[in-house]
């Protein structure tokens, strides 16, 4: 009985077939999966695999809406981890890494849908022929349905109407996508054809080591590159462990403390002692067996997976402390290695090679609202204002000043820091700082928001991240200092729908972010330390943990992982240049010659 090689579909088949044929296919795999592994199996194992991404990949061509593509995560992501599994049984059977390989594939595939989808259609924009008119029609009909998503979430109008609107809107973009596809297959291809780097192009582009996660419903798959070391490597971590029950209470452990009154010094080393317990833990099962003790690479790139999105990897301890509450002297995982993070490793490299059409005019954007809430009240120690609520900001316009005195730049403050200036001046500067509010949105996480000074002249000063889906940003990086913009809704195979994820959807290279409301004095101190690192030419990754360890040092064992864990950096880490510092190299250049003229004619 042989193999058929290939599933042949005509454009007429229904989704709803296709979809059917994937779940037929990922049942006939898990019969191999328990089978004996002789010639025939591994090759219907190889095949059958090969026809599920095939399906998967025109599935999702034919999805046109984010909804539908966050649907596509959702149900394949199952189908994901059995053939991940199944793929690394024949690797324990032959010990061939090429499996490996095709495992970090499959774990590779089944991220971040949607991102990837506009990623490559940026880049698809950039490098074919298409007429501008039809692009502008692209544009403009899916920000029309992106307006007409908002208004129905916002509840501004007739749901009716506007879901009408919406089909309308829809069936255009549909057809005029046909019209691409048919006209122009380059650009569909473009768009769509995923081409997944090999381990040899994730080497040469990386510095340190890549850590990948993939989280099942029954095992964690750790995926291991690194320079100067075995191309690949894998780890399987049953998930016997309450993995959903630790992220919160590591979570709960660092901000709680300062978000609820502490009664007692009983009950602050309690939670002390709780956070200490839970990094431990979690350091064993993520890290511990993937990177060996005094490993040569100092720096470290994250790929996490589903909730572990929600986990600051710089606090995970290696060793249990004597004492929870002395928090500046705790083996973090900070204290070894420099820390960043991405999505995948396709859109990691997506977002390092990314060209921009048009080159940022000004270093630097800064945007302090004002706020006339009311103020936060402070629990523990000398907690200043959290930048939670829209409570006023006491710290945040100083912070901006100072980062402006640095190195140049346009500030937006108080009531100058309207959602209006922010779209109009954003998409000219190099560097996007925001110190503002922010809030995730766990039940929907498109409509996480930005907030900026609201004025009698403002019809909304919320900015939505699907109003980022908008934008054509030129930012070698967008820095949100602002509570919550790192976390959102979790939707299975698609990661966390955040703030973060929505100014990379934009074009961003590179993001720093925050995993919770985050203290707006200490904030400052941070920023300025991480700016001045920058100013020196360090790379952004470095920058942050510098200015990290330093706030640490200072604050010796006050130095709560609250104050300074929140920010992360995801993306393209490497360091900014400035336009003074070509200035700079260009006068000493032009001196030097002055001198060397001089002796000469001296001598001569």
């Amino acid at each position: 009985m042989s193999e058929p090689s290939v599933i042949s579909l005509n454009k007429n088949d229904f989704i709803l077939d296709k979809s059917l044929l994937v779940i037929i296919l990922n049942d006939k795999l898990s019969i191999l999966k328990i089978a004996k592994k002789n010639e025939y199996t591994i090759t219907s194992i190889k095949t059958t695999i090969q026809q599920i991404i095939t399906l998967t990949n025109q599935i999702r061509t034919d999805y046109q809406s984010d909804e539908s593509k966050s649907f596509l995560s959702k149900k394949s992501k199952p189908i994901f981890e059995n053939a991940i599994e199944t793929i690394l049984q024949l690797y324990t059977q032959t010990g061939d890494k090429k499996y490996i390989t095709q495992a970090f594939q499959l774990a590779e595939q089944s991220k971040s849908i949607i991102l990837m989808d506009a990623l490559q259609q940026a880049q698809a924009r950039q490098t074919t022929d298409v007429p501008s008119e039809l692009l502008d029609k692209e544009n403009s009909l899916k920000r029309q349905i992106a307006q007409k998503e908002k208004a129905l979430f916002l509840k501004e109008a007739d749901a009716n109407i506007l879901n009408n609107d919406l089909i309308q809107l829809n069936q255009a973009l549909e057809k005029l996508t046909d019209t691409l596809k048919q006209n122009y297959p380059k650009y569909h291809e473009a768009k769509y054809v995923t081409e997944l780097p090999t381990i040899a192009t994730i080497q040469n582009q990386i510095k340190g080591a890549l850590i990948e996660y993939f989280v099942g419903d029954s095992t964690i798959y750790i995926f291991k590159i690194a320079k100067g070391q075995a191309a690949i490597s894998v780890k399987k971590i049953p998930l016997d462990f309450p993995l959903a029950k630790w992220t919160k209470q590591l979570r709960e452990g660092i901000y709680k403390p300062f978000l609820q009154k502490v009664r007692s010094d009983d009950e602050a080393k309690k939670y002390a002692q709780d956070l200490v317990d839970i990094a431990y833990q979690l350091h064993q099962k993520l890290i511990a067996p993937i990177i060996q003790p005094n490993e040569a690479n100092e720096k470290l790139i994250i790929i996490p997976d589903g909730i572990l999105g929600y986990i600051p990897f710089d606090v995970l301890i290696s060793e249990q402390p004597e004492d929870a509450t002395l928090f500046g002297a705790h083996d973090y995982l900070i204290n070894d290695f420099q820390i960043s993070y991405a999505y995948s490793a396709t859109s990691l490299l997506e977002m390092q090679q990314k060209q921009f059409t048009h080159k940022a005019t000004n270093d630097f954007v800064a945007f302090a609202p004002t706020f006339e809430g009311e103020q936060e009240v402070a629990f523990v120690r000398d907690v200043d204002a959290v930048r939670g609520e829209l409570s006023p900001l006491e710290y945040n316009i100083p912070e901006v000043t100072a980062i402006q005195a640095l190195i140049g730049g346009n500030l937006f403050t108080g009531m100058d820091a309207t959602r209006a200036n922010f779209i109009q001046n954003v998409t000219h500067s190099k560097i996007v700082h925001l110190a503002t509010h922010g809030k995730a949105n766990d039940e929907t996480g498109d409509y996480a928001f930005l907030a900026f000074t609201d004025t009698e002249e403002t019809t909304d000063f919320r900015l939505y991240n699907r109003d980022l889906y908008n934008l054509a940003l030129n930012a070698d990086m967008v820095v949100l200092s602002a509570c919550e913009t790192g976390i959102g809704e979790l939707q299975k195979g698609e990661g966390i729908i955040s703030l973060a994820r929505g100014f990379t959807y934009a074009g961003a290279k590179s993001i720093v972010t925050t995993l919770w409301s985050i203290n707006d004095n200490r904030t400052k101190e941070i920023m300025e330390g991480f700016y001045g690192y920058l100013k020196d030419g360090q790379p952004k990754d470095a920058a942050l943990r510098q200015a990290k360890l330093d706030f640490i040092e200072n604050y010796s064992h006050n130095a709560h992982p609250f104050f300074w864990a929140a920010f992360i950096p995801i993306g393209d880490m490497e360091m900014i240049e400035f336009s003074d510092s070509w200035t700079w190299k260009f006068g000493l250049i032009g001196l030097i010659g002055l001198l060397v003229f001089f002796f000469w004619w001296r001598r001569k």
